[in-house]
């Protein structure tokens, strides 16, 4: 099946300048299938967001219940595999790009999107997650606009890419503890010898 958000993938909407939007669909491509199979169960299909859900609203994948109860929109942010052992606890979000563009942390923070599956990709098998967390960002959002001094502290830790982006890390272990439900589930072993503060 083709990729809806295929057509002009290579220019920005927004400036009409060349982005980074077709690597990061290209980089995606490899590893949909498992994060279809992460976020499905029985009753639920899985499907990729439209190239508008996408590029307006943060959402990759799409669940929808099959008696029509229920729609959810999810990300799906992927690091390479060469970054699980350093930074294994860590959500990046884009928080900014020279080109202007509106970023998947401001889109989050507005309120798009209901869930983001975090992961790194397995190096010996690149179809596949090796690590991986889902988050539930309604409590997330709570957590940012309630707990300023953990959000300051966050935002205040902004690093360049090197490629005219900017992300924050965020530490999944220093998430205040009364929002620890934005946690929705995790890979065999995430949490292993670990605490949230």
């Amino acid at each position: 099946m083709s990729d809806p958000r295929r057509l002009s993938a290579n220019i920005d909407p927004n400036t009409g300048r060349p982005s980074t939007y077709a690597h990061d669909i290209k980089f995606e491509d490899n590893t949909v299938g498992h994060a279809q199979q992460l976020l499905s169960y029985k009753g639920v299909t899985v499907t990729r967001a439209s190239r508008g859900l996408d590029t307006k609203h943060a959402t990759d994948l799409v669940r929808t219940w099959d008696n029509g109860s229920r729609v959810e929109h999810w990300g799906l942010r992927s690091r390479g595999g060469e970054y699980v052992h350093r930074y294994p606890f860590d959500l990046t979000l884009r928080s900014a790009r020279d080109s202007g563009a509106k970023t998947e942390l401001a889109k989050v923070l507005e309120g798009n999107c209901d869930g983001i599956l975090y992961a790194f990709i397995d190096p010996k098998r690149p179809s596949q997650f090796c690590r991986w967390v889902k988050l539930w960002l309604p409590i997330f959002r709570l957590a940012a606009r309630d707990c300023a001094d953990w959000w300051h502290g966050c935002e205040s830790k902004k690093r360049s890419n090197r490629d005219g982006t900017y992300f924050v890390p965020i530490d999944l272990r220093a998430i205040p503890s009364r929002y620890a439900r934005m946690v929705q589930g995790t890979s065999f072993g995430y949490w292993d010898g670990q605490v949230i503060s």
